[in-house]
């Protein structure tokens, strides 16, 4: 079995607890807010949805005890959609 880029991804990651499925958000699926000014023609996209899932941007230094939070926010506040 040969190791190069093809199998890169799927051998000994540490990603796949932080994948997760667009059947498994499902339930947190809501309308994008409206968009204006109206995205051009080629930036319209079928389902105008986003995510109900909070967001937190956090800092933490090697000189820092603990973490500084930076912002907050939600996903459903995206002006364009995940697609």
């Amino acid at each position: 079995m040969p190791l190069g880029p093809f199998n890169a991804k799927n051998f000994g990651s540490t990603i796949s607890p932080w994948v997760i499925t667009p059947e498994a958000l499902e339930p947190f699926k809501v309308a994008l807010p409206k968009q204006d000014p109206e995205l051009l023609p080629y930036l319209h996209d079928k389902d105008l949805s986003c995510y109900n899932v909070d967001l937190k941007v956090k800092l933490k230094s090697a000189k820092m005890d603990e973490y500084h939070e930076l912002a907050t926010s939600n996903l459903k506040y995206l002006y364009y959609s995940v697609a």
